[in-house]
């Protein structure tokens, strides 16, 4: 595992504890981590399997796209959402 294997795993799993300690502390908003772990476990199981030798390359490969996909997606809907405004981005308390 490489230098910067290890780094990108290392945030996120920061990142999936974050989102997590994000849903305990303001439990009527947990819609809003929905997106965010998605793609951090998505990225955690990739890294993972890549670490372990679980699949062959070319899986690995197409997985891989498949995250970065998965990453380009979430970027457009957000803008989609922020720009109709269905997105609320305050938290009430």
């Amino acid at each position: 595992m490489t230098t910067t294997a290890i780094a990108v795993f290392i945030t996120t799993l920061i990142g999936i504890a974050v989102w997590v300690a994000f849903i305990f502390k303001y439990r009527k908003h947990w819609a809003y981590a929905v997106i965010p772990l998605s793609y951090l476990i998505h990225v955690l199981l990739l890294y993972t399997s890549s670490t372990l030798h679980l699949l062959v390359p070319l899986d690995l490969n197409t997985w891989s796209n498949a995250v970065r996909l998965h990453g380009v997606l979430l970027v457009v809907i957000m803008g989609m959402l922020t720009i109709t405004g269905r997105w609320k981005w305050t938290l009430r308390y």
